[in-house]
C-alpha cells in the first residue's frame, strides 16, 4: 500500500501489501506532532489524494497528456510536490499497467502507450523538479543506478534519480546493458558511494548476484554499499543477496 501523509501531503512510502497500490494514510513526524498539540484534523486531505491517482489513472488510460498536466499543477497548488506524485503514484501505475497487461486486461497496444504517457509526465515533472531544486544539490558521493541484466525499462530508475533530486542528490543512471568491467571502472572513477539496483522478476536473480560479487572484489575504501529494489524484492521473489541491502520501499534510502 502507499502511505502518504494524511495533512502535508507528503508520500511516506510503501507498506505491505506491496502489491496493493491502495492509499493508505498517516502523519509524518512534523504533523504528528502539530496534531497532538493542536487536536487538528482535516479529512479533505486523503480524499484529495485519491482525487488524483484516479484522475491520473484516467489520464494514462486515455493518453491525455494536458489532463495530466492539469492535475499535478492543481494538485501542486495545494501543497502536493510533483516528484510525490511519480514516486507515490505514477510509479506503481506502470506496475500495475504490467500486471494488467500479463492477465488481458490491457492489450499489448494499451500498455505501450500508457508506457509512452509515463515517460511524458516524468519529461513533464523533470523540469518542475530541476527548477525547484537548490543550486548547492550534492550526491553525497556518487550514486550510480542500473538494471540487473535483462530489465530494459528504465522508467523507474528515472523517477529514482528524479525523487533523489528533490533531496539534493545528484543520481546517474547506467543505460548500458551490464558489462563488469566498465562497473568496476565507473565505480572506481566516480568513487560512487551507492550503486542501486532494480530487479523486476526473479529470473534476474543470478545476474544481479554476478554483480554483487563483482562489487564486493573492491578494496573496502572503494566498495560501494549496494542495494537491490524493484518489483521482484516488493513481493519476496528473491532471496537475499549476500554483500547487498533488499530493499522493498525505496523511499527508506532518505
Amino acid at each position: 500500500m502507499l502511505k502518504w501523509c494524511s495533512y502535508c501531503q507528503q508520500f511516506l512510502g510503501e507498506v505491505p501489501d506491496y502489491d496493493n497500490f491502495a492509499i493508505s494514510h498517516g502523519a509524518c513526524p512534523e504533523c504528528h506532532a502539530a496534531t497532538l498539540e493542536h487536536g487538528d484534523v482535516d479529512l479533505t486531505r486523503p480524499l484529495l489524494l485519491k482525487a488524483v491517482q484516479r484522475k491520473l489513472w484516467t489520464a494514462g488510460l486515455e493518453n491525455n497528456l494536458a489532463a495530466a498536466a492539469k492535475v499535478i499543477d492543481d494538485a501542486a497548488s495545494t501543497g502536493l510536490r510533483p516528484v510525490d506524485i511519480l514516486i507515490g503514484m505514477l510509479a506503481p501505475m506502470l506496475y500495475q499497467v504490467g500486471e494488467d497487461w500479463k492477465k488481458g486486461v490491457l492489450s499489448v497496444e494499451q500498455e505501450h502507450s500508457f508506457t509512452a504517457f509515463c515517460e511524458q509526465v516524468i519529461d513533464l515533472v523533470s523540469t518542475k523538479i530541476k527548477l525547484s531544486t537548490p543550486l548547492n544539490s550534492t550526491s553525497d558521493g556518487a550514486i550510480l543506478l542500473m538494471n540487473a541484466p535483462g530489465n530494459v525499462h528504465t522508467l523507474g530508475l528515472r523517477i529514482i534519480a528524479l525523487w533523489l533530486a528533490s533531496k539534493g542528490k545528484v543520481a546517474t543512471i547506467l543505460d548500458k546493458q551490464y558489462d563488469a568491467a566498465h562497473l568496476l571502472k565507473r565505480i572506481k572513477t566516480t568513487r560512487t558511494k551507492l550503486l542501486l539496483i532494480s530487479v523486476a522478476l526473479p529470473a534476474q536473480y543470478n545476474g544481479v548476484n554476478e554483480i554483487v560479487e563483482r562489487v564486493a572484489e573492491l578494496a573496502n575504501p572503494i566498495r560501494p554499499r549496494v542495494v537491490v529494489g524493484g518489483s521482484a524484492v516488493k513481493l519476496g521473489l528473491i532471496p537475499p543477496i549476500r554483500g547487498a541491502d533488499l530493499m522493498a520501499d525505496i523511499s527508506l534510502l532518505s
